[in-house]
């Protein structure tokens, strides 16, 4: 007795263009609203005497930056084959801020306000979230992080090291709640693919099945025309020997 053979499940089609620009928009969205925060405390910071003016400078461009990035980004149909470099270009301008902060944070001396400290360490971590929409963006920021903790002095580490560390765990949670969605988004995007089809076929078959009545008919309408004839004739013939005998 032969095995009944099981559907083989076709693997979800890819992500659409539309939805990994609908990512990229949220995620320079995102960006501008942290650059220009981080804009702003990098002026704050430089006016209060705290911060030296190439730090400054160099926060408060990446930021500005950032907002122009997301000001382009509105206005440009972005491809789906150049979202790599539209990513790499916001991962550069956070990982110039990482930089910054990071260089403020370890470089600062013990009098040093614990304000600035603070508002220092949360520009830092403001970094991470337009990088949450690209995973490997996030680790590469937290990857410079870690290296800027662990270069630095140890009097920082204590400060640094369970905000990285909860950093970390947000991220994950982040990144397998976006697998989640976007599997989710890809088996709805493949049924719904596989009812299009379904109803494309439909629709053939119907277009099918009315051209063939279409056949049908008019080889009816034909066979009644030739049965008229042959009985036009059929009468004609009958009348002329009728006539003759």
């Amino acid at each position: 007795m032969n095995e009944v053979s099981k559907p083989r499940r076709l693997p979800p089609p890819p992500m659409p263009a539309v939805l990994l620009r609908a990512e990229l928009r949220r995620a320079f969205e995102a960006g501008a609203l942290a650059g220009g925060a981080q804009a702003l405390l990098a002026v704050l910071l430089r006016l209060a005497g705290v911060l030296e003016l190439q730090l400054a400078m160099m926060a408060a461009g990446s930021g500005l930056l950032q907002l122009a990035l997301w000001w382009v980004s509105r206005r440009v149909v972005v491809s789906r084959y150049r979202l790599f470099a539209w990513r790499l270009a916001l991962l550069v301008l956070l990982g110039l801020q990482v930089a910054t902060w990071g260089l403020f944070l370890l470089q600062s001396p013990a009098t040093t306000p614990a304000w600035a400290g603070g508002a220092a360490l949360a520009a830092l971590l403001l970094c991470l979230v337009p990088a949450a929409y690209w995973m490997p963006g996030y680790l590469a920021l937290l990857g410079e992080m870690m290296l800027l903790v662990a270069v630095g002095p140890a009097a920082w580490q204590p400060w640094l090291y369970p905000p990285l560390g909860g950093a970390v765990l947000a991220g994950g949670l982040v990144a397998w709640l976006r697998h989640r969605a976007r599997m989710g988004q890809r088996e709805a995007l493949g049924q719904l693919g596989r009812q299009m089809a379904l109803q494309e076929a439909l629709a053939d078959s119907r277009a099918q099945l009315d051209h063939e009545r279409e056949q049908h008919q008019r080889c009816e309408a034909q066979l009644a025309e030739v049965r008229e004839l042959a009985e036009s004739a059929n009468r004609a013939k009958t009348e002329f020997l009728a006539t003759i005998s």
